[in-house]
């Protein structure tokens, strides 16, 4: 049932988070590509890819050896993903809908991520830095 259902889904091995949101009932086979069904998943997914979740999974995640990173799904299972509100949650889906229209919104994800996170300044250019 979950494979009719929206759901994020990620090759295992990327330089950087690839995730995508599937709304469309795709059926994804292969042994290195994971699937994540759930609530909250438009939040969820501009998480996964922002670049703070980049700089967390750095710190966890593990390479193939030649340093590229393992999206492993109990490597991402071990985020410390901050629990947002109701409100909060309608602003992502907006964001998730109007993301591949406008790419320019992903600097507004991040910016948003950061706030819940109660990141500053200083933090934030740390991050993006990496």
């Amino acid at each position: 049932e979950d494979f009719y259902k929206q759901k994020i889904v990620w090759g295992e091995i990327s330089d950087r988070s690839n995730f995508a949101l599937d709304n469309q009932d795709h059926f994804f086979v292969n042994n290195k590509c994971y699937l994540m069904s759930g609530d909250q998943l438009e939040y969820l997914f501009c998480f996964l890819n922002s670049p703070l979740c980049e700089y967390l999974f750095s710190k966890i995640g593990t390479t193939t050896g030649v340093g590229t990173s393992q999206w492993s799904k109990f490597t991402i299972e071990k985020l410390n993903i901050p629990i947002i509100t109701e409100d909060q949650n309608k602003k992502f889906i907006l964001f998730a809908s109007e993301l591949e229209r406008d790419p320019a919104i992903k600097k507004l994800i991040n910016q948003y991520i950061y706030e819940i996170c109660d990141l500053t300044t200083e933090e934030i250019e740390f991050i993006e830095s990496q």
